[in-house]
């Protein structure tokens, strides 16, 4: 049966404002912050087994095994690799190998996903798979963490893959629904999402004022690690800070990102892909507190792109829940033949 609310918002195009209720901040990118006793900072660890853990051998091979899994589930239910699905193991193999790349990027894979199977995959990955990959470790939880157009990656459990859902596989035609989100998201919290226009002059003014101060601690974190002296989430977080700096320094060409068309090919450039990772991930950016925490340096406020979304009075934690009622909506929608 079809959720009553997503069918009553689809009657009526004035989309509902309802109160989302925050969530915990999520990034699989980063290893898990291990538990310490009140009051205490994370102990330093050795880098050796956070280096192997996160080995670009370990991660090709963890990969390849994860792969394998939906690929059987696939072949159980008739479905076809390259007319209802592909799996890509690399981001290099679509946007090639010179390509520009976040680092976090280069430790995940893709699942394409044709739009009449979204749901199908969806459900599998919520209990089979989710059930088939704790038994492996028991740290294993595959949870879903949503992004644009109605799509999620799924994560916490394993190598995190991002999905998107196609109207083909064969051409890769992605639909991303980004101007019905903008409606969308305006319904929901009352003013609009932030566009190019609006973020290229703000990020350049940051890069401006700030890049030094991201250069500097990315060096302290470094050097932490070297000595030994880093906590383990502290090994995520270098990824966060190179990512930064690499936005940052785009930025000051005033075009460090562009607004996603409505229907991607078979690649997304860096710059929609840095946009996406400021609005519909903005939960998902690098904490600059916990950096603050671990190295005693202070970016300031002016200059931190975790803080572009307080600059409205709107926390940035609440894009994950708007994200998956997006989904749902969208999904709806589709069932019911209206796209």
């Amino acid at each position: 049966m079809l959720n009553p609310e997503f069918r009553s918002q689809i009657e009526n195009p004035a989309v509902p404002k309802k109160e989302v209720p925050k969530i915990e901040v999520r990034t699989p990118a980063q290893p898990e912050e291990p538990k310490v006793k009140q009051q205490e900072k994370p102990l330093p660890v050795s880098p050796d087994s956070v280096v192997k853990k996160y080995s670009p051998e370990a991660i090709r091979e963890q990969i390849r095994d994860q792969a394998e899994l939906i690929r059987m589930w696939a072949s159980e239910n008739n479905l076809k690799e390259g007319e209802d699905f592909r799996i890509i193991e690399g981001i290099k193999e679509v946007v090639g190998e010179e390509a520009s790349v976040a680092p976090h990027e280069l430790k995940q894979f893709f699942v394409i996903i044709h739009e009449n199977r979204y749901r199908q995959f969806r459900d599998y990955f919520t209990n089979r798979y989710r059930d088939e990959m704790k038994q492996r470790d028991p740290k294993n939880d595959a949870r879903l963490d949503y992004s644009w157009g109605g799509r999620f990656l799924v994560g916490w459990a394993g190598v995190p893959f991002d999905t998107v859902a196609a109207s083909s596989i064969e051409k890769m035609t992605i639909p991303t629904h980004h101007q019905e989100f903008k409606k969308f998201f305006r319904g929901k919290v009352g003013f609009d999402l932030p566009t190019t226009e609006t973020l290229n002059p703000q990020l350049k003014s940051m890069a401006e004022k700030g890049l030094l101060a991201y250069q500097e601690t990315l060096t302290k974190l470094r050097e932490m690690k070297e000595s030994q002296s880093l906590p383990e989430d502290g090994y995520g977080l270098i990824d966060g800070m190179v990512h930064a700096i690499e936005l940052l320094t785009q930025a000051k060409s005033g075009n460090a990102v562009e607004e996603l068309p409505e229907t991607l090919g078979d690649t997304m450039p860096r710059e929609m892909r840095t946009y996406a990772d400021l609005t519909y991930n903005a939960e998902d950016i690098i904490s600059l507190d916990r950096v603050r925490e671990i190295t005693g340096i202070s970016i300031p406020d002016e200059t931190r792109i975790d803080k572009i979304f307080e600059r409205f009075g709107f926390n940035r934690n609440r894009m994950e829940e708007l994200c998956k009622d997006f989904s749902d909506y969208i999904m709806t929608k589709k069932d019911l033949g209206l796209i």
